[in-house]
């Protein structure tokens, strides 16, 4: 009884005002495993954020490319059609960043 005591005086004095802000330390089963999920996920979630942006961008650089492939010959050289060829290569690059950018992660993740 006296022990029970003891540890109630204990428990309530650990969970009192002085420990507010306090952590009790991660047990050894614990330390990386709950964060580790929690990163893992946010960087899932950021993966198909980063490929639904992919292929809307991808989406975009297709129909560039279709309205510079259609341009009337006598056109082809022109300030217009350069415009769109650049737009075409700086589309195609950032889709291509974003498919080494999801790689990255997806190689931080260990998947």
């Amino acid at each position: 009884m006296f022990n029970a005591c003891i540890f109630a005086f204990w428990l309530n004095r650990c969970n009192s005002s002085r420990a507010v802000g306090r952590r009790r330390p991660a047990l050894k089963h614990e330390r990386g495993t709950n964060m580790n999920k929690v990163r893992r996920g946010a960087l899932r979630e950021i993966i198909d954020k980063i490929t639904d942006a992919r292929d809307a961008l991808e989406m975009l650089k297709d129909e560039e490319e279709e309205y510079r492939d259609n341009m009337p010959e006598n056109l082809q050289g022109s300030e217009r059609f350069q415009t769109a060829d650049e737009a075409c290569e700086s589309l195609y690059e950032a889709v291509s960043q974003l498919e080494e950018a999801v790689d990255n992660i997806e190689t931080a993740i260990g998947e």
